[in-house]
């Protein structure tokens, strides 16, 4: 949204402080969700150019305990709790913003920004909803991101998305199934 002060350049107003968290209003409660709080998911899906292949995780729910989540695609195996934990934090408590690239979130300006081909993509999938984002990092180290919801092209310090830089390996546990 923007307004135009004498036909000249754009004022543009957009909330910038980041990707919001997945969540519903605070006094839902469901399969998915305790008190409008993401809490339960039924799979993660990563994929882009800077891994080598695409991989789905999954909680862990077998008798075993090596670990809280599993990947599911392309093998079963378990998978490295704590780089699974920092991409399911990114939904459950979303991700802050450093400034914007864009305030035109279009597939021209995605492509401008590299974003119709990005190094990472994250879908969470929880019952019938889903909420995917978008990275790619650009010449200023920081990534530019667009995600479900958001009317901008935010600019995300590489620190709040370690797990951008991981390669397929990092994402996997040294358990085996």
């Amino acid at each position: 949204d923007f307004i135009s002060y004498l036909k000249t350049d754009p004022l543009y107003f957009a909330d910038t402080s980041g990707l919001p968290a997945f969540s519903k209003d605070a006094d839902y409660t469901g399969e998915y969700f305790t008190e409008g709080a993401l809490t339960n998911f039924d799979k993660i899906v990563i994929e882009g150019t800077s891994l080598s292949e695409k991989l789905t995780f999954e909680k862990n729910r077998g008798v075993l305990d090596f670990g809280s989540y599993i990947i599911t695609s392309p093998s079963h195996r378990y998978a490295n709790t704590e780089s699974v934990s920092g991409l399911y934090n990114a939904f459950t408590g979303g991700i802050e913003g450093t400034g914007v690239y864009s305030f035109k979130n279009t597939a021209a300006e995605q492509k401008l920004y590299g974003l119709n081909n990005p190094d990472f993509i994250a879908t969470i999938y929880a019952g019938k909803e889903t909420r995917t984002f978008k990275v790619k990092k650009q010449n200023d180290e920081s990534y530019a991101l667009v995600g479900d919801g958001l009317k901008v092209i935010l600019k995300v310090s590489p620190d709040s998305l370690p797990f951008v830089e991981y390669s397929v390996n990092d994402f996997y546990s040294n358990f085996m199934f």
